[in-house]
């Protein structure tokens, strides 16, 4: 998309200067006659009594016109009453009943039409660079469109990774190196029933590329901190390391990209991961391929690298005259080949690994057979782990659709809702629901618009490309747009995984839209057919409660970096929230990360449809949140927007983080405290506010808007810690999908818990204090500069 630039004040008084100046010429002499200004003077001064007699005149008339309209009335007026007694109309007719759009919105939103579109988006193989991925663009331009959008395709070229050939997938080999026999194979995914024609074979993008590596497995639990500190502390043989083997590492407590990285840094050649059945499975039996749970032989397909965008251009957009430089991803991809295995390969590997025994908390509780630590097989010192990793990157042109409504008052302030529609497996609950809930919300709006409404602010509409490898697609328009963005995006409402259970609405964002959240799940009634006369908001606030006895809220999570949201809240500082319905994740022994078929082949349309939403009202209600969500804020002239919540929420996150490490913080405390009195001051003016005075109104609406911006750092070491700007929310290492609040402070904190070294967490704390009160300035016009 194309987004116009403002006019520049200063460009044009410099315009303006650059005319007033041509006028004013030097005077010229030739042949002895006056030219230019100078001319012009001289003829006034000669014939001014003419010019006064004929100014005095058009006076007089003027005057004696107005007094005869005075005397006769008015022609048009008594024309008009005239023809109000033939057509029985009244002079001042009365004004048509104000539109009722947030209601007409709800009333637009169809289940069938909801479903169809599901269907549409979670049939055949849609992976980034695929013929479906492309149709399925074409189709949503087309129907966006139809709906009445102006609508622009904007490609990108990227570097994606990719299997180098789908005839000869990723495979990992049990191989005795004595007699170059292959005692054990390995291939993914050879068992996986529910593969559908064109899909990939399991693989983890970004992975290095590596046919040839043999070592000795050794299995590591999780891969955390505290399991390498184990090792160390209790396996005193020279042979009990990891160094220079391949690490056998199950899934669950931590993303895979901070597993591969802490294996790296322990010296390990490569991981092998497997999904733990104690939180993926939840039972002692393989799951039935028709429950909610992940069979033995799923394979996870999650990405291996810890940044985001297009790794061959961070921080610019991947234009077509753009060109990666692919030695330079050495420095910014995993160096060690991945892969990720099912649990039926893994507990057979596991199983034959040489003594001594995993230890119990090494030990799932679902196997029924020991499993050992290893380095190596016990069944020969010969047999040896081979990897096949075929992964290699590839340049593929992407494509982001983009929709937009223009806004008939404040056109150049921007409403924006999204989510990627790519995915490497079936991709049902993510991207396929919020595909669905995104293609419903702009047919209604292009219904509201069929009835005369038009909204005050420009609503944009994305379809974002190559999601799945890493918001490729959001964070290279966000890059294109940034300085923009920064000036005019109001907002960013995510769908990527709208509908992945039936236990509540959940919200992951900033508490300035926490308002407008609360207002707009108040008006929704709750899907599950149980709840008889019960709001979402109800629901919400009993299943997530924000544990403040005084103020009693629903909880708004802390958004981490797994969803499309992660561009706009870290890079461009925009409000962000993604709204999803989700399951109830203290279910069994251990807490799930997130539903359990995730990036696997078994998140199947027939799954959703079975399983979490039969009738789609789920997806109707998450679709009517958002809507309302969006349509407050392109059309409140006063943004709905609190910055109260937001204080409150960061004096709650200082507050819990000291007390979970007993750690001194009380310089945030102190910041935050500043922040929350700013706040307070703030809110008072924006209560005062008259929204008839637009530069008035456009301030308060402008300052609003830059809170969120005055929480991004522009410091780190590495790309990730250069992306990840926002100082109040992040990414957390202890667990798979979740954000932390303070991530700089949590996560070093967690680190510290393990290691006893907490310098990195004092070398944050003064400037994580220091972001607070920076965010506190914006709100006060008296602060000095």
């Amino acid at each position: 998309m194309a987004i116009e630039g403002n006019h520049n004040s200063g460009a044009a008084y410099l315009r303006f200067a650059e005319e007033m100046d041509s006028d004013m010429v030097e005077v010229q002499v030739d042949n002895g006659k006056v030219k230019g200004l100078a001319a012009v003077r001289l003829w006034i001064l000669e014939n001014w009594r003419t010019i006064l007699g004929i100014i005095m005149a058009f006076l007089l008339l003027g005057i004696g016109i107005i007094i005869g309209h005075a005397i006769r009335g008015n022609p048009i007026r008594s024309k008009a009453k005239t023809c109000q007694c033939v057509t029985n109309n009244t002079a001042n007719p009365p004004a048509r009943p104000q539109m009722n759009v947030t209601q007409l919105y709800q009333d637009f939103i169809s289940t069938e039409k909801l479903q169809e579109y599901f269907k549409k988006f979670t049939t055949g193989a849609h992976y980034a660079g695929s013929p479906g991925n492309k149709e399925h663009a074409g189709y949503i331009s087309d129907q966006w469109k139809s709906f009445g959008f102006e609508v622009h395709e904007k490609a990108y070229t990227v570097t994606l990774s990719r299997p180098k050939n789908n005839n000869a997938p990723n495979r990992i080999q049990v191989v005795d190196t004595t007699t170059q026999t292959i005692v054990n194979n390995y291939n993914f995914p050879i068992n996986e029933a529910t593969v559908e024609v064109g899909m990939l074979p399991a693989f983890n993008p970004y992975t290095a590329n590596n046919d040839s590596l043999v070592g000795d497995p050794f299995f590591v639990n999780f891969g955390r901190l505290e399991d390498f500190d184990f090792i160390r502390r209790t396996m005193i043989s020279e042979k009990m390391n990891v160094k220079d083997r391949i690490c056998i590492a199950r899934l669950g407590v931590m993303p895979l990209s901070r597993l591969v990285s802490n294996c790296k840094n322990e010296g390990a050649i490569g991981v092998v991961a497997f999904p733990d059945p104690a939180i993926y499975g939840q039972g002692g039996d393989n799951p039935k391929e028709d429950t909610w749970w992940l069979p033995f032989d799923g394979v996870i397909r999650d990405s291996a690298r810890n940044t985001y965008g297009d790794p061959g251009s961070p921080f610019f957009p991947s234009l077509d005259d753009s060109s990666a430089d692919l030695e330079s991803l050495r420095d910014v991809l995993p160096s060690i080949p991945v892969q990720v295995i099912s649990y039926d390969d893994a507990r057979a590997i596991l199983r034959s690994l040489k003594s001594p025994p995993a230890p119990p908390h090494f030990h799932s509780n679902v196997s029924i057979h020991q499993w050992h630590m290893g380095p190596g097989f016990h069944n020969s010192d010969t047999w040896h782990m081979h990897m096949i990793i075929n992964t290699t990157f590839t340049s593929e042109k992407i494509t982001n659709i983009i929709g937009v409504m223009k806004g008939s008052v404040e056109p150049d302030r921007y409403v924006i809702v999204g989510n990627h529609r790519d995915s490497l497996a079936s991709g049902a609950v993510e991207p396929g629901t919020g595909s669905a809930c995104l293609m419903e919300l702009a047919r209604a709006l292009g219904q509201l618009k069929t009835q005369g409404w038009k909204p005050r602010r420009t609503i944009i509409l994305a379809s974002w490309d190559a999601g799945e490898d890493g918001h490729i697609g959001s964070t290279e328009w966000v890059e294109e747009h940034l300085e923009i963005l920064h000036e005019r995006a109001v907002a960013y409402i995510n769908l990527d995984e709208a509908v992945s259970g039936t236990h509540t609405f959940t919200a992951e964002g900033s508490p300035l839209l926490a308002k407008v959240l609360y207002q707009a799940t108040q008006k929704i009634d709750c899907p599950d057919t149980g709840h008889t006369n019960m709001l979402v908001y109800d629901n919400w606030l009993q299943k997530r409660p924000n544990g403040d006895s005084n103020e009693p809220l629903p909880r708004m999570e802390p958004p981490g970096t797994t969803s499309d949201l992660t561009p706009f809240l870290h890079l461009a500082g925009v409000p962000s929230v993604d709204l999803r319905y989700v399951y109830d994740e203290d279910v069994g022994e251990m807490t799930v990360p997130t539903y359990p078929l995730m990036h696997t082949a078994y998140d199947t349309a027939d799954y959703v449809i079975k399983q979490v939403d039969p009738d789609f009202t789920i997806h109707a209600a998450v679709t009517k949140i958002a809507g309302e969500v969006l349509l407050e804020l392109a059309d409140s002239k006063l943004l709905p927007v609190v910055v109260d919540y937001y204080a409150d929420e960061v004096i709650r996150y200082a507050s819990e983080l000291g007390i979970k490490y007993d750690a001194d913080l009380s310089s945030v405390t102190a910041a935050a405290t500043e922040f929350d009195e700013a706040a307070h001051k703030f809110q008072l003016v924006v209560d005062r506010v008259n929204v008839s005075i637009p530069f008035e109104l456009r301030d308060v609406n402008d300052k609003l808007m830059a809170v969120e911006r005055a929480f991004l750092s522009h410091g780190g070491m590495t790309l990730q810690e250069q992306q990840l700007r926002h100082v109040i929310y992040g990414p957390s290492v202890g667990h798979p999908y979740k954000g932390v609040a303070f991530p700089m402070l949590a996560n070093t904190l967690f680190t510290a818990n393990v290691t006893g070294d907490n310098a990195e967490f004092r070398k944050h704390l003064p400037h994580v204090a220091n972001m607070i009160k920076v965010a506190a300035k914006v709100l006060d016009d008296t602060t000095a500069l």
